[in-house]
């Protein structure tokens, strides 16, 4: 149960062990492994089984003793390491190494244990995650040294059938390099058929499946897990089974607490949220409401279980005692739902930048860029401490994201809205501050809507037709640079790069959008090239496993504007505007190519779409595409398996993606053209 990470189920079992102490011999002394997360609480367990080894005079095997020690090493931060300085975080290359080197001698003397290889495996990718700066292939030998030991035993029955081994083996292929996370497919397709009913491992599948883009595939595996989790549940162990899991009334930062909406709450929503997003690429747009739906109900109950039903007010000095801890300890509910409404509405919105899309394309109840969304503008969270789950890396990603939907739709909601603005903007463009701006190398020189030093509108009236009074679209996206802007800032201030540099793109995407809303097509293609490449560039800094799913790429978002401008100038056929055809049409194929390939998001339903349509583009001779040469059929064919494997016969898919639906079901039958690239000498070079 603690490999499969069932937090409660596994910890009570432990404290059962506990409980009998006397008599129970080795069974309690070892039943000290699993109930605390954190290595004080561990630390104080495990010197609590010393103690009960010494007073009952018990001695632990070598194979168990092996174990302890290992466990003891891992969590001993208040040791002086020699290595590290003092702290729990300090002290982790340490810490982890000893335990890397206890666990291989473990496995090499009883090779017999499957549970010795897992934990090699496990071990040596905890310790890659803190010493390694370069996760690339073949550039961290400990995670290859944790990968090709479990192709090698993986050939044995003893641990093909072992679920640890399986788990810690889909860790370490969960990075975005083919050359990794093809290898990990077939620890994807065992894994369910040795685990059953364990919320956490009915979900690992799609970790896999969403690097090689088998969006159904890891939709149906977190569903798995979340029915699972509602079985448990729902099936009455938790009340009756000789005492609950954990405590029956719901702690904030305890894993291991309540039952009903907060039942194995970190793995339910983890899941739930995969699943919400997975679905997207299908279309199913019904379903990833009614999950993000469930997921606002729970945070709302999070909030009720919190103390935040009502409002209490003191009587001496009319201050507020509850809500403001109740709105704390619901901050990672609160942040699973902002993430999910975020992609929900990103989706929608660039729907509607691409067009031709269908009626999930989001259009919005009123026009002018009117939006439902900022009828209701996220509340900001905690980003510090700890509810479920760590405030200071989630929360602020969680506002981020939905600054950026509500952004988004401010500026291209409306029915026929991005049409309106592409038609102004190609007709005030200037074409050669156009090509200067496709041409030019990355540097921004316009921050429409939200420059340095400009004023944002916290306090001023918004909406109104007074003179000077800014329009409501106006003051939600200046509002939202500002909080998007602190986010990065703050990610990038605690070194964590990779998401520091994808809130910027995050910033990039509503600043491009909310020039395109100016009439600026310069600026537009300038910021939106720029969230483009920082995306790619992004990749780079991905460190540990598992933090890769974020928002709209910037990649995508350049691509999906690049090729909706391209077919535009097209449309238009005017000679003034057709001598920058050519680079908006290879810059698109560039963004596109990136998103689709092996480290960006692959099979992605709206780049797929994108690229598709730009058919054949002849390409520079120096061009070296990321993504393997594949014609446009067999892209339309990847975007009818994203649609038809969402629902049965692709029905749901037919009624909201309906024109991209017939669209690619006409396409993929007829003659097939490769979409390249094309390399040709004669044709100007891709802008760099």
């Amino acid at each position: 149960m603690i490999f499969a990470y069932s937090t409660s189920t596994s910890s009570s079992s432990f404290r059962r062990t506990l409980s009998w102490r006397i008599g129970a011999g080795r069974c309690a002394i070892l039943g000290c492994f699993g109930i605390p997360r954190t290595p004080k609480d561990s630390g104080s367990f495990l010197k609590l089984g010393r103690a009960m080894q010494k007073n009952s005079s018990i001695k632990l095997s070598d194979r168990e003793e092996g174990y302890y020690q290992a466990a003891e090493a891992l969590n001993e931060y208040e040791r002086n390491w020699t290595s590290c300085k003092a702290g729990v975080s300090e002290t982790q290359p340490c810490r982890f190494k000893v335990f890397a080197e206890t666990n291989d001698a473990l496995y090499k003397a009883y090779p017999e244990d499957a549970n010795t290889g897992a934990y090699v495996v496990l071990s040596s990718l905890a310790l890659a995650t803190v010493v390694c700066t370069d996760f690339a292939p073949w550039q961290f030998p400990l995670a290859e040294h944790a990968r090709s030991l479990g192709a090698e035993l993986f050939q044995k029955p003893l641990y093909g059938s072992n679920p640890a081994f399986i788990h810690y083996s889909l860790h370490a292929h969960d990075y975005p390099y083919a050359e990794i996370y093809e290898q990990g497919v077939k620890f994807a397709e065992r894994y369910p058929k040795i685990v059953n009913g364990s919320v956490h491992s009915m979900h690992m599948p799609s970790h896999i499946y969403m690097r090689t883009g088998q969006f159904p595939e890891a939709a149906s595996a977190n569903e798995q897990s979340v029915t699972a989790a509602d079985g448990f549940s729902m099936s009455g162990a938790l009340k009756y089974s000789g005492g609950p899991v954990g405590s029956l009334s719901w702690n904030p930062a305890n894993l291991v607490s309540g039952y009903g909406f907060a039942y194995n709450a970190g793995n339910l929503y983890h899941s739930l949220e995969y699943e919400a997003y997975e679905v997207l690429q299908s279309c199913n747009f019904p379903e990833a409401a009614l999950e993000t739906e469930r997921m606002g109900v729970a945070s709302f109950q999070a909030l009720a279980m919190g103390g935040g039903r009502t409002i209490k007010q003191t009587d001496t000095d009319n201050k507020i005692t509850n809500l403001g801890s109740a709105w704390f300890n619901s901050t990672t509910y609160h942040g699973w739902f902002y993430r999910m409404e975020a992609r929900l509405y990103q989706e929608a919105a660039l729907s509607s930048l691409l067009g031709g899309v269908g009626k999930a394309a989001y259009e919005g109840p009123g026009v002018g860029g009117s939006s439902s969304l900022a009828s209701s503008l996220p509340l900001p969270l905690a980003w510090s401490g700890s509810t479920d789950y760590s405030n200071s890396y989630y929360a602020p990603q969680s506002e981020a994201g939905l600054w950026n939907a509500i952004g988004l739709a401010s500026v291209f909601g409306g029915p026929g809205r991005v049409g309106e603005l592409i038609e102004k903007a190609l007709r005030q463009a200037n074409w050669s501050d156009v090509q200067q701006a496709l041409s030019e190398d990355d540097q921004i020189s316009s921050d429409p809507w939200a420059a340095a030093g400009k004023a944002y509108p916290w306090e001023a009236g918004c909406g109104g037709s007074m003179p000077g009074m800014k329009s409501s679209t106006e003051c939600t996206v200046m509002m939202g640079q500002k909080r998007i802007a602190e986010v990065a800032q703050f990610y990038l201030d605690q070194n964590i790069t990779y998401e520091g540099k994808l809130t910027r793109v995050l910033w990039l995407q509503v600043a491009s959008a909310a020039a395109l809303g100016e009439g600026d097509l310069p600026a537009a293609l300038r910021l939106a090239r720029k969230a483009s490449d920082l995306e790619w560039e992004a990749v780079g800094n991905l460190l540990p496993t598992s933090t890769s799913v974020y928002f709209f790429p910037g990649t995508a978002f350049y691509g999906v504007l690049a090729t909706r401008l391209a077919k535009a100038v097209q449309q238009r056929n005017e000679p003034v505007s057709m001598s920058s055809l050519d680079m908006l049409q290879q810059q698109a194929v560039d963004a596109l190519d990136k998103c689709l390939a092996p480290a960006g998001r692959p099979k992605l339903s709206l780049c797929l779409l994108a690229r598709a349509r730009l058919g054949n583009v002849p390409m520079p001779a120096s061009y070296k595409s990321p993504l393997v040469a594949r014609s446009d059929t067999e892209l339309y064919l990847a975007l009818l398996s994203n649609y038809n494997g969402g629902s049965e016969d692709g029905r749901v898919a037919k009624e909201f993606c309906s024109e991209a639906y017939e669209e690619a079901n006409v396409a993929s039958k007829s003659t097939s053209t490769n979409v390249g690239p094309t390399p040709a000498a004669q044709v100007s070079p891709l802008s760099r």
